[in-house]
């Protein structure tokens, strides 16, 4: 399943929605949950993290996925954005009218042919996009290695409970979560890893053209993590007064010895939400977490999804439709959690492994995004739904900002392509700076 088509599946969803009768349930009746018909169901390995494993809620998700000996967990958080434009594009130059000009240039002084080879998007280099950010970051993987007699056998993913397990081939299972209004992912193991390491996104150095620096290790008895710094930028005024300070964020793994096993936590802390000693704010965090236990989280998790299940129910005769129809709609409730920063971006909580999600893993302000939530009221979903009307609201200084100083005009303008912030992110000048697109 391509995580990279969960806004487009979505989107079918939203369709289904749309057309089907839905059955709310009144309060206290017992909901419909997903059948384990409906479970993802992979046999070992799994080899790419487009087949992974999904979990989320709504501000923190990771992908799983492996084979043999190894485990793999790539953490995400969905607020970790790099906002910064091309500090070598003055924002005077950086305008509508301006990119109106440059079109106008280069069709006159530029063969066709020539233009389409030489000139993407038909502009020049500062309305193609910029050269550092606007992007979400990626933040790595954490490998577990399983110790000598185990292997993995298969992975599931149990959508009524929200829930990914591995099971092995000597019995047992790992089983993983992002525990709902919780800022951690929690694992738990049947047998002591043998080793568990980070790679960071930058392990074999970050792409040619990127200023950031290299992320800094460290680990102790029990605990892995690394820390990434973000130089400072420039914004345009969109989202700041036109400068975007250094920032940084840490990536933390903690692991409890347990009678028969261990139990793993892993969370991301930023230093724009979490305090100027992240590896302290992680150690607290995980700490909490390990010390309420699996169990306990688990509990609470799943009586918010089952409360998420019976918002609405519907029946088609076809299998293969309901497997689809449960598999979406538990997308939607794993991105749109109340309270949290969650939006429709492309890839969601499942971004690419990799340094840089593709297309920057934006929002794409148009049908895609509309499609994705068309349906909330029809469902029943309107805390989810609420989610995207909200960011929309909060976000209509900076796009108002946007409307004056790009296109010089009066109102509010969303970029078709912009960050969680609300900033264009670039590519295409005929796509992300189309007013009518």
């Amino acid at each position: 399943m391509n995580r990279l088509a969960v806004h487009s599946d979505i989107c079918l969803t939203a369709s289904l929605c749309a057309l089907l009768a839905l059955s709310p349930w009144a309060s206290g009746a017992e909901p419909t949950l997903p059948p384990s018909s409906t479970n993802l169901d992979l046999s070992t390995p799994v080899a790419n993290w487009f087949d992974a494993l999904p979990i989320g809620n709504g501000a923190y998700g990771a992908l799983i996925w492996g084979g043999d000996k190894d485990v793999i967990i790539r953490p995400n958080r969905l607020d970790l954005w790099d906002e910064r434009f091309d500090a070598g594009v003055p924002a005077t130059d950086f305008t509508y009218a301006n990119l109106q000009k440059s079109v106008t240039r280069l069709r006159d002084t530029t063969p066709a042919n020539t233009l389409r080879s030489k000139v993407k998007g038909y502009a020049e280099p500062p309305f193609r996009g910029t050269t550092k950010g606007t992007t979400q970051i990626g933040t790595g993987r954490l490998v577990i290695t399983l110790p000598i007699g185990t292997t993995t056998q298969r992975f599931k993913l149990d959508l009524a409970r929200a829930e990914a397990s591995v099971h092995l081939d000597q019995g047992g299972r790992i089983q993983v979560l992002a525990p709902y209004g919780h800022p951690v992912l929690l694992a738990r193991l049947p047998c002591k890893p043998t080793a568990i390491r980070w790679e960071a996104p930058a392990s074999k150095g970050w792409p040619k053209g990127c200023d950031y620096p290299t992320p800094v290790a460290g680990q102790a008895i029990g605990e892995w993590w690394y820390q990434q710094d973000i130089p400072a930028g420039t914004d345009y005024g969109y989202l700041t007064d036109g400068q975007v300070p250094q920032w940084s964020f840490l990536v933390y793994a903690r692991q409890l010895e347990t009678a028969d096993g261990a139990l793993l936590a892993l969370t991301i802390t930023s230093s724009k939400t979490d305090g100027t000693d992240l590896l302290a704010a992680a150690r607290t965090r995980a700490a909490l977490a390990l010390d309420r236990g699996y169990d306990h989280l688990a509990t609470d998790h799943q009586q918010r999804w089952r409360e998420f299940w019976g918002h609405s129910s519907i029946q088609v005769p076809d299998e293969n439709v309901m497997r689809h129809y449960h598999l979406v709609r538990y997308y939607l409730g794993s991105n749109s959690s109340p309270g949290q920063a969650a939006l429709a971006t492309l890839q969601g909580l499942w971004t690419a492994d990799g340094p840089f999600p593709p297309f920057r893993n934006n929002l794409h302000n148009d049908l895609e995004s509309q499609s994705q939530y068309m349906a909330y009221q029809t469902a029943g979903d309107f805390a989810e739904g609420r989610v995207f009307l909200d960011y929309l609201w909060d976000h209509l200084p900076v796009w108002r900002r946007y409307a004056t100083r790009f296109y010089g005009t009066n109102g509010a303008m969303v970029p078709t392509c912009c960050s969680l912030g609300g900033n264009p992110t670039g590519g295409w000048a005929q796509v992300w700076a189309s007013p009518t697109y």
